[in-house]
């Protein structure tokens, strides 16, 4: 018993640690890194720590080919997933080194072919600056041939996106976007005339020295290749066709080195990569005018809130992208101001929520070992870009309420009401109901109330059986608010004073006759050689609601639900705000057989 306790419980840290000195940090999030892959059945896992120009710490834990007993090691290559996207977007700020792309020229001026159909007359031409920052309005992904045994040629896509409609106008709202960095390699392409793997091999790995790097539709076959595993037991990773959006293969040693060169102002030993100038615009905060992103603050490639599962207190700027395939989950966080930097790489379907936290906790206690700074020292301000110094990048502005908060009172009987309704959120479809005193809401099956607070907020709180209070972790700090912005009713999830998008409170109206008779199952019916993520899709109506839920058994056991808004007989819009959303779901004839299309996909009804 006392072996077993020893071996659960966390190492002490020193009482006096000694700055610069990371072996208290190694130690705990070892244990760390033992406890979640074992409580996530995660096979393989490397993490490498930079502190400036040298990595302070990299080790690989658990295997990366299981059957032959082959262990993870700092060289082991893995599937990096979206943590690609920074060095295509690397790749297209090289090409604005070199005069030969202007971001913010309309994006067909370097790819004649790109068109999409639009709703929006008035919109402004998209820009490469729009798909570095995920503000181009496009789909999110194209599901039709992404995750195939056989992927078709990058222009294959250009033609698929013909057919498909932008979900908002550019510069509208952050939605992530697959297509759109897809798209940007296209344009990297074009420019060098060259294959746009090849490229970045040329432009990037060779002067940073990431020999074992490679972007490519496959997984990486060598011997420091990592398999893939879901639940310990080998998966295949299929192909992908989107290459500059997640098909990097990487090691934790290689990606170590590029982030140094952030941290070297472009330089990586011999070799300039980016200016100083275009790092420093990388690091920039791009979006402060779009207000249905409210505190949320995107640079070009990067992330640079610092909320959800990257959570580090008083740091500074903090930059990070994360990434998951089919089966491989990554991330990667930088502090500019601390020139510390983490990348974790697994190769698990169920090592997203490790790999967040590992990189986390790790620079928190890098952050403390090298500079002092903990959780609950008092932060200080925001460096503001435009000042000198390296990686001067700005923290996101405060909270945007509508009314300043000594000013605002706890929510009224009949406020509270008007909360009730249905919203399209970032965890699907919730009905907010009213009660006496407080608003109830189905939430990861769970039934949580959300109460009053004196600064006219709602507070979030769980209580299991109905009776005893329970933590909800990170949502226990969350507080909910509304804002009307551009005319659309928005749920606010507010932290720390920071307001960020949670969901949109849904319009009922009147469902026409025809979409009422297509409701039942669906069955994709041109699948040919994919993956398919979408599974057990069904449509129904429900009161005055049209909806359509799915599962991706890929990525969740959940079953999740959008709302779909008819434009007309044979045309809806996906619901909501984001990823995803706004999309256009299309009834189309083929044969005399009626199907629906989505993202390239045909889908006939079940027992049709």
């Amino acid at each position: 018993m006392f072996l077993l306790v020893s071996c659960s419980t966390m190492p002490l840290k020193p009482e006096a640690a000694v700055r610069g000195d990371y072996r208290s940090t190694r130690e705990n999030i070892s244990w760390l890194i033992r406890q979640e892959m074992a409580e996530n059945k995660v096979t393989g896992l490397s993490i490498a720590l930079v502190d400036d120009q040298k990595v302070v710490w990299s080790e690989g834990f658990g295997y990366a080919d299981l059957a032959k007993g082959i262990i993870a090691t700092p060289d082991t290559i893995y599937r990096a997933g979206g943590i690609a996207q920074l060095f295509t977007a690397t790749a297209a700020m090289q090409l604005v080194d070199d005069g030969l792309l202007n971001i913010d020229k309309p994006l067909q001026r370097y790819l004649p072919e790109f068109t999409v159909k639009s709703r929006f007359p008035d919109a402004a031409p998209i820009t490469a600056r729009n798909l570095l920052t995920h503000h181009s309005g496009l789909p999110a992904d194209l599901l039709k041939g992404m995750w195939t045994r056989k992927p078709t040629s990058l222009a294959d896509e250009l033609l698929l996106l013909q057919d498909e409609y932008a979900a908002n106008p550019a510069d509208y709202v952050f939605a992530d976007s697959n297509v759109g960095m897809t798209l940007l390699g296209h344009a990297v392409e074009k420019i060098v005339d060259r294959d746009f793997a090849a490229q970045a091999g040329i432009a990037l790995f060779m002067p940073l020295r990431m020999t074992n790097s490679s972007f490519s539709a496959k997984i990486d076959h060598s011997d420091l290749g990592s398999k893939a595993y879901r639940n310990n037991v080998e998966a295949v990773e299929t192909p992908l066709r989107d290459i500059p959006a997640a098909g990097l293969n990487s090691s934790v040693v290689d990606l170590s080195r590029f982030i140094a060169m952030i941290f070297a102002d472009g330089w990586y030993r011999e070799h300039q990569v980016l200016k100083r100038s275009t790092l420093a615009e990388m690091l920039r905060p791009q979006n402060s005018r779009v207000p249905l992103d409210l505190s949320l603050r995107v640079g070009l490639g990067w992330l640079l809130d610092d909320l959800g599962s990257v959570n580090i207190r008083n740091a500074g700027p903090v930059a990070h992208l994360g990434g998951a395939t089919l089966y491989h989950r990554s991330q990667l966080i930088i502090l500019p101001e601390q020139k510390l930097g983490v990348v974790v790489l697994a190769n698990s379907a169920s090592a997203g929520s490790v790999v967040n936290r590992v990189a986390t906790e790790t620079l928190q206690l890098a952050l403390e070992a090298k500079s002092g700074i903990t959780r609950l020292t008092r932060p200080q301000r925001a460096t503001q870009l435009g000042g000198a110094g390296k990686g001067s990048a700005a923290l996101k502005p405060g909270a945007k309420s509508t009314l300043p908060k000594e000013e605002r009172k706890p929510l009224t009987a009949a406020e509270l009401q008007a909360y009730e309704g249905r919203y399209d959120t970032i965890a699907g479809l919730v009905q907010l109901k009213n009660k006496t005193g407080y608003l109830e809401a189905g939430l990861f099956n769970r039934t949580i109330r959300l109460t009053p607070r004196p600064d006219g907020l709602l507070g979030m709180s769980y209580r299991f059986l109905g009776l005893f209070p329970a933590s909800l972790g990170e949502l226990n700090q969350m507080q909910i608010d509304r804002e009307m912005i551009h005319g659309r009713d928005i749920l606010k999830a507010v932290i720390d004073g920071n307001e960020f998008l949670a969901g949109e409170r849904l319009k009922p109206g009147q469902i026409p006759e025809k979409w009422r008779e297509r409701g039942g199952e669906y069955l994709i019916v041109n699948a040919g050689d994919d993956t398919v993520l979408l599974e057990n899709v069904r449509l129904r109506s429900e009161d005055e609601f049209l909806t359509v839920e799915y599962t991706m058994p890929l990525f969740s056991e959940q079953t999740m639900s959008v709302a779909l808004a008819p434009l007309s007989d044979t045309e809806a819009l996906i619901c909501g705000l984001g990823r995803g959303k706004g999309e256009t779901v299309r009834v189309i004839k083929r044969n005399n057989e009626e199907l629906l299309a989505y993202s390239g996909y045909l889908l006939r009804k079940k027992g049709e």
